[in-house]
């Protein structure tokens, strides 16, 4: 038998989590050695939120909910209970333990070469439903970035809204509630971005929370930090009738270079050397001189 939470929850409206209906394809952009690294890996790397450079965007999220609760708190005394208890809880999402990886709709951008492939790199471009089976194999979400803040706030109060309805009929499941805000909450947080990066058309991999113990977590370095990552694999679609590994990657682009021929024949090379199978290899459009 179904509880009060679930049978309340079963009749709330699917949150929208992007056209995906009519998604193709995804683009991911990185740099020389990460594409190495996916390739001959076959396994993407999803990094701890905490780690991203637009992590702030995650706790702004929180301020929202924060302002919100106290609003609905005033117009609804009669759940005042459950609106505290959600603002003590999302006040601990910032050490939450979520992987993201960044995606595009577009698939050749001067501001997304210069934020994520510098000197040089490549944008993989991934077929939209086999990046979602990937997702779901690892317990993600894919999701589309949202930037205006009118939406962000129409989204947490439409949420809030959902949640104090149920808590009002059946105040004795309090306990539940607040933990279930939580869970549906920290996977639209963090789609939050900031309107000025609205050009990107930015699409996420969102993790559950994941223990650092998970057979999947590990540590990467950089010059200056140690960003733990989740690694998913790619090579769950087995091989074609020639023996090639099919991969999610459907298309590549090969960023400005001075000598994107050499790139070109060094990708391919990969490529035939680790027997991966890959549709369409162009060059970027965006001059070398920009970057």
């Amino acid at each position: 038998m179904s509880t009060p939470l679930e049978m309340h929850l079963d009749k709330r409206p699917e949150l929208y989590f992007g056209d995906t209906a009519t998604r193709r394809f995804l683009f991911h952009y990185t740099g020389i050695d990460n594409t190495k690294n996916i390739l001959t890996g076959k396994e993407l790397w999803a990094s701890k939120i905490q780690y991203m450079n637009d992590y702030k965007e995650f706790i702004h999220a929180i301020e929202i909910v924060d302002r919100l609760c106290n609003e609905q708190a005033r117009a609804h005394p009669d759940a005042k209970e459950l609106f505290d208890k959600i603002k003590t809880m999302t006040r601990d999402i910032e050490g939450l333990n979520i992987h993201i990886l960044s995606f595009s709709e577009e698939d050749d951008l001067l501001s997304q070469w210069r934020a994520y492939s510098l000197p040089h790199g490549f944008v993989l471009g991934f077929e939209f439903d086999k990046l979602k089976d990937v997702a779901t194999e690892n317990g993600f979400i894919i999701g589309k970035c949202i930037y205006d803040d009118a939406e962000k706030i129409q989204i947490i109060r439409r949420i809030l809204n959902i949640y104090r309805e149920i808590f009002v009929s059946n105040p004795d499941i309090l306990d539940d509630l607040s933990p279930g805000f939580y869970e549906e909450f920290y996977k639209w947080a963090a789609l939050f971005k900031h309107k000025a990066f609205r050009e990107e058309k930015e699409w996420r991999m969102i993790s559950a929370p994941t223990s650092n113990n998970h057979k999947n977590v590990d540590i990467r370095s950089t010059q200056t930090m140690l960003i733990p990552y989740y690694k998913m694999k790619l090579d769950i679609f087995g091989k074609d009738n020639r023996g090639d590994i099919i991969l999610p990657i459907e298309h590549v682009v090969i960023g400005p270079h001075p000598n994107s021929k050499l790139l070109s024949d060094g990708f391919s090379y990969l490529l035939s050397k680790y027997h991966i199978k890959c549709s369409a290899i162009r060059y970027s459009t965006c001059p070398y001189r920009l970057l």
